[in-house]
């Protein structure tokens, strides 16, 4: 089975769902308890595991290059702006 969800590209499917919920979570739990991770600092870094688990998706199921690149370019800028960002703290 796990095999299949390899193959077929699901597995980063259902990776990039849960970050999506993750992302909501975290928002949701920010704007009710004012703690934890705020939605603008989370979103770089959810966005750069966002680009890689793409550029997974599109190279497991034999997409053209320019989509494998175009996730890997996201996750690249994604990481750098979070990296520029946690620096100046």
């Amino acid at each position: 089975m796990l095999q299949s969800l390899v193959a077929s590209g699901t597995i980063a499917w259902v990776a990039l769902a849960v970050l999506a919920a993750e992302f909501v979570a975290l928002s949701l739990y920010f704007r009710v308890t004012g703690r934890g991770v705020s939605p603008r600092n989370a979103l770089p870094m959810l966005l750069a595991g966002a680009g890689l688990w793409g550029a997974l998706a599109a190279a497991l199921t034999g997409a053209e290059w320019i989509w494998v690149a175009l996730g890997a370019t996201v996750a690249l800028m994604a990481h750098v702006f979070d990296l520029a960002v946690r620096w100046r703290r």
